[in-house]
């Protein structure tokens, strides 16, 4: 399929004004080769060629991992906030129950105690009132 050209054959046409040059490749003594480069240097360009879009996408590939792990930390962070949020809020409305029961049971208690003492003073009255008339 390739076809090695002579010098000879390969023609250009030449627009306005542009004039003829002759060029020549310096080849060493003995060197028949082309001047082309080989097709096997192509296949090793090929590979840099795609290490780099590689390494390329393997560092934003790690950038997008950070990313990830930062906002998965974030939202661990505030999960834990918010349970712990949810604990104390907890915490605060058993506390709020219990005092609030003991304040109930403190006033009847002592309702009960005054009613008691009403009680009595008003037995010893009756008492007073009765041996005095």
């Amino acid at each position: 399929m390739t076809q090695v050209m002579n010098d000879s054959q390969l023609e250009f046409d030449l627009g306005e004004g542009e004039k003829a040059t002759d060029v020549s490749f310096d080849r060493p003594e003995g060197d028949e080769s082309p001047a082309m480069p080989e097709p096997e240097a192509k296949i090793f360009q090929k590979p840099e060629a795609e290490a780099a879009p590689r390494n390329e996408l393997d560092e934003i590939s790690e950038g997008v991992q950070k990313r990830i792990s930062k906002l998965t930390a974030r939202m661990r962070e505030a999960e834990r906030r918010e349970q712990a949020a949810l604990e104390y809020a907890k915490g605060l409305q058993n506390q709020t129950q219990t005092l609030q029961q003991k304040l109930v049971q403190t006033d009847y208690s002592r309702l009960n105690e005054a009613k008691t003492r009403l009680e009595t003073q008003q037995t010893l009255v009756k008492k007073t009132t009765s041996t005095l008339s």
